[in-house]
This record gives structure tokens, sequence and C-alpha cells, in this order.
């Protein structure tokens, strides 16, 4: 008669953390796709916060916005965090939110800063671990530089290229990595098939209102469009435009309110 045993082994997809709404295991590669202009950026800030908040290492690498852009959305989030979307704010209390997150890395890049020199420089610099759990946001997929024999390559092209080259840095250290992505009109990931195929999970934001409230902000819907952990869901956020934070569906009753 055969024998059958039950062999243990690691849930490779057990997470360290959950930021922004958004749950991380070590090694796996998260696209967040979008139009212009509706909250990439911000959420990225927002993930990065909480992961520094938490404890981890934390960065943001941007090829789009400077480090001060960067470093005032993340203040901005701090007083959303205290204020609401438009209440009022103690700065003392902002000034203490902001600096549970002081070890977090904003970092605005160059187009010479390729997804291996970035990864370099968080190591060696940064003092990033090599084989240990760490949040790192890239934005956004179609800005990262990509050297091919003939010299940069091409949009679609590169992105492509850059999603296998962030998915190979994120199982090479553990990491667990998030970036943003443009959408073409057709709601697909700009580039060639690896773009979604390699990574691990996909999320597409969508404007669930034509129009953006006269207060600035805007409801936003999320379809988890694919995701290896779990099951494929929708669900909402609340963009509150004045503070750039991406507020949850369980924040939306503070939409202008003091949080006492």
């Amino acid at each position: 008669m055969p024998r059958s045993a039950v062999i243990a082994v690691t849930n490779p997809y057990t997470p360290f953390g959950t930021f922004a709404g958004l749950t991380f295991w070590p090694g796996g590669l998260t696209l967040i796709g979008a139009m212009p202009g509706i909250g990439k950026t911000s959420w990225l800030i927002r993930i990065v916060r909480e992961a520094a908040q938490s404890g981890f290492q934390a960065a943001l690498g941007c090829y789009e916005h400077t480090d001060e852009e960067l470093q005032y959305r993340a203040n901005l989030q701090a007083e959303a965090v205290v204020g609401g979307a438009h209440g009022l704010v103690d700065p003392e209390r902002a000034a203490h939110e902001a600096a549970r997150s002081s070890e977090m890395v904003l970092l605005a890049l160059t187009q010479d800063i390729t997804v291996r020199a970035l990864e370099q420089k968080l190591i060696k610099q940064y003092q990033f671990p090599e084989h240990e759990p760490a949040l790192i946001a890239v934005d956004y997929l179609s800005l990262v530089p990509v050297l091919g024999i003939g010299g940069m390559v091409t949009v679609k092209e590169r992105t492509g290229a850059a999603t296998e080259e962030l998915r190979e840095m994120a199982k090479r250290h553990r990491w667990a990595v998030v970036a943003a992505a443009a959408l073409e009109e057709n709601d697909r990931f700009l580039g060639d098939e690896r773009v979604g195929y390699r990574a691990d999970r996909t999320l597409i934001i969508y404007r669930k209102e034509e129009a953006t409230r006269d207060c600035g902000c805007i409801r936003l819907v999320v379809k988890v469009d694919k995701d290896r952990t779990a099951h494929i869901r929708e669900y909402e956020l609340d963009f509150w435009g004045e503070r750039f934070y991406p507020a949850l569906p369980d924040e939306f009753a503070r939409h202008g309110n003091h949080h006492d």
C-alpha cells in the first residue's frame, strides 16, 4: 500500500505588515495602475510612511517629483491623520505624527538611476537589509531607466524590463516592492505582457465620480485585478486632494472633521 505524508512547507506569502490598506509579504511585487493625476504617488507615500512607522526600512524612489514635493505631500498626509480632509490641525500634533515616519527614505531619482543602482544606493547608503523584509516603492514604472545594447530602450519595452528587474530585486532581498504604473485608454498596463504577468498583484484605480467635488476630494474605486495571495475584489478610496491623502473606507466619516 502506498504511504502518504504531509510535508511542512513554509508559506512564501506570509505577510509582514499591512500599510495603507495593503498587505505585503517578502519578495512580492505589487503594481498600482491608474491614469495620470489620480493619486498613485500619494498612495505610495502613505504606504511608505506606515511601513516606516511600523519599524521597517521603507523607501520611495520617485522619477517624477522633487525631494521637496515628496516631503511636502508627506507632511500634508500627517495633517490629514490629525485633522481629516479639511479640519483644523494642531501643529504640534501634526509634527508628532510626521516624526513617527521620520526614518522613511524619500528619493527624487534622476534618469541615470537604474533599478540596480537604486538597489545599491539603498543597501550601501541607507543600510537597507540584504535579506530581510523591507518596503520599496517606485514611482513610476515607465520612467524607470533601462539600458539596452543600443542605449535607452523605448517606453513600452522599458516597462516590461523594469517590471522584471523590480521583481528580481524583491526576490533577491525578500523586500516587498510596490510600483505605480501608467494605464492605456483600454485599462491595460502600458508596455508588453511582462508588466501584468510578472507582478504578483495588480491593482487598477478608477474614478467613481466623473467630476471632482467642490472641496477638491474625489471618490475612487480600486479593482484588485490579480492577487496570488487572496481573492479578487473591489473597494473604494476617498482621495483628499487638499492633503494628498488616500483615505480608506474606515476613514470616510472623518472627511472634514477634526480627529479627537
